[in-house]
């Protein structure tokens, strides 16, 4: 998954919006399998900005979480911490955008 995760970063970073249909279903499908992938995750969502909309319920679903790491490793907290706040930056900023119609495919 952390390939996937790679990939698709290295997409939106060399192709931006372009690649918004590649890159969305990817980040939130590894994210789902793969707690550690989190901050990979979350780091490219925060880099895409308005395209990132349409995985604000998984980054809500983040920050309602309790407990992000359940291993002890050193630096975890303050993972946590980082992770916790870039999420809030992200919810924050896609709840600010004005409301776009929703097309069907």
């Amino acid at each position: 998954m952390r390939l996937r995760i790679r990939v698709a970063s290295a997409l939106w970073d060399i192709g931006g919006a372009d690649q918004a249909d590649t890159v969305l279903p990817v980040l939130p499908a590894a994210w789902e399998n793969d707690d550690d992938s989190t901050r990979a995750v979350i780091t490219c969502l925060d880099r895409m900005g308005p395209a990132a909309l349409p995985a604000l319920p998984r980054v809500q679903a983040a920050l309602a979480r309790p407990h992000r790491y359940e291993r002890r490793r050193t630096g975890s907290v303050a993972l946590g911490l980082g992770i916790q706040d870039t999420c809030r930056n992200i919810t924050a900023r896609l709840r600010a955008l004005p409301l776009q119609p929703r097309t069907c495919p």
